[in-house]
């Protein structure tokens, strides 16, 4: 069963932030990338992208790791406790907390729609229909053979930008520079870079990526992560259209000849050729002509996979709670643990609570407060355990 709390979203924050952390220092080690190599990369980024996406907490796996209770009062009493006054209603910094997320949220996701819009309107507006002139109608027919895909793109050029892009989630276009000077090898490459995109469903990815900055928009990792994500669709994107080492020569000069090109544009409903900063522009060159010693790369491989899936893992298995009870209120209460208290299947159905071996109240099902008792079937396994 799922639970969504202030410790699960702090797990999530907290633990995503450290596999971002990890993935940023991969990153800037093109040396390190080459030996972990970019499939295993990505596996990596999905966890990454899993637990950033995820703050919710597995009640029938996790385990709770309770704050020591100086801690734990202070966070209940600063977060949990109502204590602002709104009209005749008193709400938890908590709370307002989620109602401020809510409405940053709402904010960004309409300006990410606003974005879609404005530029499939400057498309229409000021973009020119290139797609039946050659070579582009040709050399786009051969790109779609060649993958066996169906020819649905439409090629514009647009005002404005400096380099090749791909927008559209279900009617791709793509979208080229004015006066943009290639020969028929390096439109080649531009177009099958930009259809490989489509072919792959990377414009879906980095949606995805968007409307998880927008919904983490208070996160600054959230920023770190949509690059990385990018930098990994480039990555393969490259991998995917020069297939060996003559194509690769080829289009890493084409790569090269377009950067030289590129102005940084941050359109975000497109992909663009060069959509990577000037440092990763030579990691994607150095993936893509070297070649390093696979039984050099293993150790490292294991190493990094351990620590991955296992901060992973330790995040979803447990959870850092806060724990602590007002001296009033735990005046005349029983505290409910698995070192007071035990269940015991009830014949009629349900869940009978013992405490100190006093039986207090039957549960139809487990309520989700109920910390993880231990269950029995009979009196009898309780005095033999």
């Amino acid at each position: 069963m799922l639970n969504f709390s202030m410790s699960s979203v702090l797990m999530s924050v907290l633990f995503s932030n450290v596999l971002l952390i990890v993935m940023y220092l991969i990153f800037r080690n093109t040396r390190l990338m080459l030996k972990i190599g970019y499939r295993l990369l990505a596996v990596f980024l999905a966890i990454t992208l899993l637990r950033f996406a995820f703050p919710f907490e597995l009640r029938f796996l996790s385990t709770n790791i309770y704050w020591p209770e100086s801690v734990s009062y202070m966070i209940t009493t600063i977060f949990l406790v109502p204590h602002i006054a709104l009209g005749n209603v008193k709400l938890s910094l908590w709370q307002v907390l989620l109602a401020v997320w809510g409405i940053g949220t709402f904010i960004q996701c309409c300006r990410l729609i606003g974005s879609y819009r404005l530029l499939h309107r400057k498309i229409l507006l000021f973009g020119t229909n290139i797609t039946a002139e050659e070579p582009y109608a040709s050399l786009l027919d051969k790109i779609c053979q060649e993958r066996g895909r169906q020819n649905r793109f439409r090629i514009f050029t647009l005002p404005g930008i400096t380099t090749p892009m791909v927008y559209g989630l279900k009617s791709p276009y793509i979208l080229l520079p004015e006066k943009l000077s290639l020969d028929a090898e390096e439109l080649y490459y531009v177009l099958c870079h930009e259809a490989s995109h489509f072919f792959q469903h990377d414009l879906w990815l980095k949606l995805f990526s968007q409307i998880l900055q927008a919904v983490f928009w208070w996160n600054p990792f959230s920023f770190l992560l949509k690059r990385q994500i990018s930098l990994m669709l480039e990555l393969r994107t490259d991998r995917y259209v020069s297939n060996d080492s003559l194509h690769r020569e080829a289009y890493a000069q084409t790569l090269l000849q377009m950067a030289k090109l590129q102005i940084h544009q941050d359109l975000r409903p497109t992909i663009s050729f060069c959509d990577v900063s000037g440092s990763a522009l030579s990691q994607r060159i150095l993936m893509l002509i070297r070649s390093p010693d696979k039984t050099r790369r293993r150790p490292v491989q294991l190493l990094f996979s351990f620590l991955i899936v296992g901060v992973y893992a330790f995040s979803l298995f447990f959870i850092f709670e806060p724990h602590s009870i007002n001296k009033d209120d735990a005046t005349g209460t029983l505290e409910i643990s698995s070192e007071t208290s035990y269940l015991i299947e009830n014949p009629n159905g349900g869940y009978d609570l013992y405490y100190n071996d006093i039986f207090l109240e039957t549960y139809p099902v487990l309520d989700d407060y109920l910390p993880k008792l231990k269950i029995y079937k009979t009196l009898e396994e309780v005095k033999h355990d």
